[in-house]
């Protein structure tokens, strides 16, 4: 890469000072041979800023991180457009970069980092856990907590009610959040593009659980909680909500996660609501991704993915036993049961007693059990109602192994491979998320009903409506 000469349409005028080959009017660094560049990055050394990170460079791109990324000598400058940065004792609790709503206090984490106060990234808190522990009878009503990218493990602990075990307890109105490079002022610049992970190691414990109150995940990794020596050990692997709290995600990954049920999330007589939430590759008894109970519970889902969950016995995408459950604009991908657990249910959703409904979904690749040749009894691979109700509005259900769905499912402008409903949604493949866009060539297209509040976008994000009426299942084709 050549700053010297970044815009070839700009006639080059003027002597060759460095003798680079690029003539002074288009060299960013008209003095300095452009061969003594450490990062790569098109810059010399001697007029870089940052001469061992290559995304910092004269002519870079400003972005609001709190970094001088153009070698300008001003941070953040007017270049660009910045989110708001709150004052001390203001948070910008909905994350929209407008203004600061609430009072509160932000806390800084940086892994390893030991004895920072936590109130800045010059002296952060070195784990999620002693920042927690900070929020607890702390002075301000709200916390929001940044965690730099990286990897972390929560600290082992003895619950008095408990052998010693390795969770993440958090706390009424505090949110965490991850993404974080480790120099933002303004909660919207954590870009996420290098992830942070709560890793619980196998340990045979739930990583993230909430018990009382109202909290937040943001932009995190859930992982390894549970163990995979035995699934039968605990319920809520990854996460566990329970006794009337409220957990709230947006773009939230739990993953290869173990646990009796819920391996994903279990909640309790508790409410989630969720946007951007990713369950996948985790392994269970029953209710892998998601396990709920309890008449006061809710479960909510919006632009979701549930994904390559496999379960012993029944339920591997979710099993419902009672509440409420709304998902919407949401992808249910190769969930599957034990094919060598005779006479068990479903890969799929499997619900006991719960409410269920279901906007503008995709069920595919979903296999319910191989039973006994002998055993009359019909599961549904996607959806299987044993008491409760089941509606799907606007979906699309194709590509599952045996009965799609169970008798007492009820279909409103839903598509169903080998019914009069059925269309060829045209996808690439059933293995994953991304091979289960709409092509325009689809005659699964335009064939909604567009009495359904379908949102202003698809589970990829991509407008609705585009046509005549909606399309059905998670994808609006272009």
């Amino acid at each position: 890469m050549d700053q010297g000469a970044v815009d070839q349409s700009i006639e080059c005028t003027g002597p060759d000072s460095d003798g680079d080959g690029v003539l002074d009017s288009c060299d960013l660094c008209p003095n300095f041979d452009d061969s003594t560049d450490a990062d790569g990055d098109g810059a010399p050394d001697e007029c870089d800023c940052a001469p061992s990170d290559p995304s910092i460079f004269p002519g870079a791109e400003e972005i609001c991180d709190g970094v001088d990324n153009d070698c300008s000598e001003v941070v953040d400058d007017a270049a660009v457009a910045c989110p708001i940065v709150c004052p001390d004792g203001f948070l910008d609790w909905d994350r929209d970069g407008v203004d600061c709503e609430v009072e509160g206090e932000v806390l800084y984490v940086v892994g390893g980092v030991v004895g920072g106060s936590g109130l800045s990234w010059d002296s952060p808190i070195g784990t999620p856990d002693v920042a927690l522990e900070v929020t607890v009878g702390g002075g301000a009503p709200r916390y929001q907590i940044w965690i730099q990218s990286g990897v972390y493990h929560p600290r082992f602990r003895q619950d008095p009610s408990e052998d010693v075990t390795r969770t993440l307890v958090l706390r009424h109105n505090v949110q965490l959040i991850g993404g974080f490079r480790g120099t933002e002022r303004s909660v919207v610049t954590a870009s996420g593009s290098s992830p942070t992970v709560l890793d619980g190691e196998d340990q045979v414990n739930t990583v993230v659980r909430l018990s009382s109150g109202t909290a937040e995940l943001v932009n995190l990794v859930v992982r390894r909680g549970g163990a995979p020596f035995d699934t039968s050990i605990i319920n809520g692997g990854g996460i566990l909500v329970e006794s009337g709290a409220t957990l709230l995600l947006d773009r939230v990954t739990i993953r290869e996660s173990y646990a009796a049920q819920g391996a994903g999330v279990a909640v309790l007589n508790a409410t989630v609501r969720a946007r951007h939430l990713t369950i996948a590759e985790n392994r269970g008894e029953a209710g892998v991704a998601i396990y709920q109970d309890g008449e006061n519970a809710v479960f909510e889902c919006d632009q979701c993915a549930v994904a390559r969950n496999d379960g012993v016995s029944t339920g591997a995408a979710g099993l419902f036993a009672n509440g409420t459950v709304v998902f919407r604009n949401s992808i249910f991908v190769r969930n599957r049961a034990s094919v060598s657990c005779l006479g068990c249910g479903t890969g799929g959703l499997e619900v006991l007693g719960a409410a269920v409904e279901l906007e503008h979904c995709t069920l595919v690749g979903m296999q319910g059990h191989r039973g006994d040749p002998d055993d009359p009894t019909v599961y549904g691979s996607a959806v299987d109602v044993s008491a409760g109700s089941v509606v799907l509005r606007n979906s699309l259900v194709f590509g599952n192994e045996d009965a799609g769905l169970s008798n007492g499912v009820t279909l409103l402008g839903t598509a169903v491979e080998g019914t009069e409903s059925e269309c060829n949604p045209g996808f690439l493949g059933v293995t994953n998320v991304e091979q289960l866009r709409l092509p325009s060539t689809s005659n699964c297209v335009d064939t909604g009903d567009p009495s359904v509040d379908v949102g202003p976008v698809d589970y990829f994000g991509n407008p609705r409506v585009t046509g005549d009426a909606p399309d059905v299942g998670a994808s609006e084709a272009p």
